[in-house]
């Protein structure tokens, strides 16, 4: 009978232990950190940044894309020396380009991402001749569905600011994608200015 009290009592504390070590475990395990990402182009190019579109065929060019480009210009900047032109040929009306940067975070997390950017237009027009467009999540970006669309282009003349916050939870490869650009509405050719890109993924 002894015997058996003192089996209880050892396993008892085994136990005790094995939670404590556990509960340690848990609260000292490695968090997923919060992810920044601000891009001015002052490099005077994209450096992770990839252009990518989807446009539609050239009806004068069989074969060929209509002509779309994405620079680094100084021609027109929000803050410092570039900023990122966006072009697109828009007579097809249809067409969307983009930058898209491919960022590492922790596999199966929940997270929160808010993205930013200054948006320059020539003009205020009550035609929608395009719109903003971005998205952060787990998905390449591949097409115009693929992105959430911020609103008209052509709100005001000059510069405005363009928000989007997504929540999303990462694949097990735990890679996201972010992109932001244009997408056309409208058969004219279209020149956007985009600047100051801020991006911030936090785990929720």
């Amino acid at each position: 009978m002894e015997q058996n009290r003192r089996y209880i009592i050892i396993l008892g504390l085994v136990l005790i232990v094995v939670i404590a070590f556990g509960f340690y475990i848990f609260m000292n395990r490695p968090r997923p950190q919060a992810v920044s990402i601000a891009e001015n182009f002052e490099g005077g190019d994209f450096s992770l940044w990839l252009p990518d579109s989807d446009v539609p065929m050239d009806p004068n060019n069989p074969g060929q894309p209509v002509n779309w480009s994405i620079t680094t210009t100084q021609e027109i900047v929000f803050e410092g020396s570039y900023a990122a032109q966006f072009f697109l040929d828009g007579s097809q009306d249809d067409g969307t380009i983009w930058l898209e940067q491919e960022v590492s975070l922790n596999p199966n997390t929940e997270y929160e991402a808010e993205l930013s950017f200054q948006f320059w237009s020539a003009s205020e027009s009550f035609n929608q001749l395009a719109y903003v467009v971005s998205q952060v999540g787990p998905e390449d970006l591949e097409a115009e569905e693929d992105f959430a669309d911020l609103g008209a282009a052509n709100l005001v003349e000059g510069w405005r600011e363009y928000n989007h916050t997504i929540t999303f939870t990462t694949n097990g490869d735990g890679l996201a994608y972010a992109g932001f650009g244009v997408s056309v509405v409208w058969e004219t050719e279209i020149v956007y200015f985009i600047d100051n890109v801020e991006i911030t993924i936090t785990p929720t």
